[in-house]
């Protein structure tokens, strides 16, 4: 009984904690109503601070009282995060600022190796507190537990110790990102796999609409996402015992779409004679709002030494015999602008990439570059929010070939140009100069953990440049992407599985797209595994990836041809025109039902096309072969 009764106590609290944090805003909101509209009942409504909420303002004074005699002084936490062989991080918030003492050691019962650290949570960081944890041993638990003026408080946790640098052995790793519904299974099923770190990969919670749309210009709305993100249902149990590490995406950077200094509200469309034209707004962002966001991740995450928060919140970090760099591909990213033109005559846009455009700018790009090359961990991960698969780039092309279109079961070509151009394919510079670095230097046995798809597939690195675990469906509500990119391949797209995710994911090969994780086993200096596994354990794809594989290239580039149909607009004949030859090409024309109508070599410069067993229509031409996958438009006008 006294168990519901401190629960009930705690719920009460936490909501007036959230009247009274709300209560200025919507008492704005109110006036600014009330000056709209003229109804004297309108005029009167009672504000949030009726005789309801000062009545249980009283159990305030209960909480307290009930806290010394059996402890509920922290709301959030703790959470471990920046865990290294000898150090570690905590974080915890509680309910007023006050001083405790936090006591760990070696065993449960606190009696093998106990250390205490007293300190106080402090008011302006709402009433939160990290602390760093030095002089632990490596490859060792350790047990946590808060003492708040003598009384212990309910809420304890653990953590395990990286092991030293450069140590060979059996590690997992989890990953995810993209949690924005009520559906929290998947943090049930990741502590059964004994990881030894969660990497949080973006979209932690969606500030950017569950709260408002420009959260953080306010300091509250800022402190608000952090208890959001700490209050959430399962993951709050998990980061008790697991530790934690996270950089922020798009969603919950500023809004969709964000970049170092715009976001994109909007894409207006105007429809002329069943044509539609598109034109992409940018909003500038001012300097203001990064550093804000930057300021909540050093205030409430206890994150790893960080090297240029100017630049953004990257860093790295080892566990074991793998090194692991993470990106903040938000912080530094050039907007949609720099990637796509929109040409003023004709209102279409074009894959024009400006010297402007880059994912990481010049800092964060050298600072990879030289870690990974003077790394000598067996294994390299790199992490970030955005999908780095270099074929993505086909879908870029499709989506501003077709961009006047509207096609059933597809919609708008033109959304696959704008989402597939916000990932490491809209970004031709960046992606070339880090797969060429790798491959000058020979440097091997590097993979990436991505974000942001909501989807979890994986590839072995044909299709993605590197093997690439694109984990992004921790809890979603909307794959309607994905589900439009399988439809594709009506259109002479190629079947995603051969083509993008070779090792397999949510939809790929099955018709499972529930909610699930990423999940890296490194197997020594042998082999590393990388599973898609859904929220009930389901492995969903995966890929094992053997130590200095044999690959010669990590960046199977794809050549892009020159190439014409003449005419175009064309009656019973066209012309393929090419500049240069290369072996085994192909072509195909598609219906837009998805047919094949017409197929053949192209072994010459020119190759004739005859058109007239065709109907009037709009064509897709594809051109493949070895390292080339090409399309282009036909308008088939024949007078019979």
């Amino acid at each position: 009984m006294y168990r519901y009764g401190q629960l009930f106590v705690n719920v009460v609290l936490q909501f007036i904690m959230l009247e009274n944090q709300g209560f200025q805003t919507r008492q704005q909101t109110l006036n600014c109503n009330v000056s709209k509209h003229t109804s004297p009942m309108l005029s009167h409504l009672p504000t949030p601070r009726n005789k309801f909420l000062k009545f249980f303002r009283v159990l305030i004074l209960l909480q307290a009282s009930i806290g010394l005699v059996h402890g509920q002084f922290i709301t959030h936490g703790p959470v471990t995060g920046a865990v290294g062989p000898d150090s570690a991080r905590i974080f915890i918030r509680t309910v007023f600022a006050q001083p405790f003492t936090l006591e760990y050691a070696t065993d449960s019962s606190f009696t093998q190796g106990l250390q205490t650290i007293s300190s106080a949570t402090d008011g302006q960081l709402d009433n939160s507190k990290i602390l760093t944890l030095r002089g632990l041993n490596s490859s060792t638990r350790y047990f946590l537990r808060f003492n708040f003026g003598g009384t212990l408080d309910n809420f304890r946790g653990s953590f395990k110790t990286f092991p030293a640098p450069g140590q060979v052995g059996d590690y997992v790793i989890t990953a995810g990102s993209c949690q924005e519904t009520a559906n929290m299974n998947v943090f049930l099923e990741i502590p059964r796999h004994n990881p030894d770190l969660f990497i949080h990969l973006g979209d932690w919670t969606y500030p950017a609409y569950q709260l408002s749309d420009n959260y953080p210009e306010e300091r509250s709305l800022v402190e608000e996402s952090w208890r959001r993100r700490y209050a959430e249902i399962n993951m709050r149990e998990m980061m008790h015992h697991l530790p934690v590490d996270y950089i922020y995406d798009d969603d919950d950077f500023t809004e969709g779409g964000s970049t170092r200094n715009h976001h994109v509200p909007q894409i207006i469309d105007s429809t002329v004679f069943l044509q539609t034209y598109h034109r992409i707004v940018e909003v500038f962002i001012p300097d203001s709002v990064r550093r804000n966001v930057v300021k909540g991740y050093m205030d409430f995450f206890p994150h790893y030494p960080l090297v240029d928060t100017s630049e953004g919140v990257f860093h790295r970090f080892t566990l074991g015999n793998a090194e692991i760099f993470f990106l903040d591909t938000r912080a530094t990213a050039s907007p949609p602008s720099a990637t796509l033109y929109r040409d003023p005559q004709s209102a279409l846009y074009s894959f024009a990439p400006s010297p402007d455009n880059t994912l990481l700018r010049q800092r964060q790009m050298d600072w990879l570059l030289d870690g990974l090359q003077n790394s000598t961990a067996d294994w390299k991960i790199i992490c970030m929010g955005n999908v780095f698969n270099q074929s993505e780039r086909r879908y870029i092309d499709f989506g501003l070939q077709n961009q006047l279109l509207n096609i059933p079961s597809i919609g708008s070509p033109f959304s696959f140009a704008t989402a597939f151009s916000n990932n490491w394919s809209g970004y031709p510079g960046d992606s070339r100069r880090l797969l060429r670095h790798l491959d000058s230097l020979q440097i091997k046995d590097v993979f990436v953990l991505s974000g942001q798809s909501h989807n979890n597939v994986v590839d072995d690195g044909t299709n993605a440049g590197l093997p690439e675990l694109n984990a992004s469906g921790l809890s979603v509500a909307d794959r309607s992407l994905s589900n439009q990119m399988q439809n594709l391949s009506l259109f002479g797209l190629p079947d995603i599985l051969d083509s993008l995710w070779n090792g397999g994911g949510n939809g790929l090969g099955n018709s499972n797209l529930n909610n699930g994780f990423g999940k890296v086993q490194i197997f020594g200096r042998d082999s590393a595994r990388l599973s898609a596994v859904d929220e009930f354990g389901e492995t969903l794809g995966s890929v094992l990836l053997l130590h200095s594989s044999s690959l010669t290239s990590n960046a199977p580039e794809t050549v892009l041809l020159p190439w014409a149909l003449v005419p175009n607009p064309a009656s019973q004949m066209t012309e393929i025109h090419l500049t240069a030859l290369r072996p085994k090409l192909r072509y195909q024309i598609v219906s837009m039902l998805g047919a094949v109508v017409a197929e053949g070599p192209v072994n010459q410069m020119k190759v004739p096309i005859d058109l007239e067993s065709l109907e009037n229509g709009l064509y897709q031409v594809v051109l493949s072969g070895p390292g080339t996958w090409q399309v282009l438009p036909l308008a088939i006008q024949n007078t019979h």
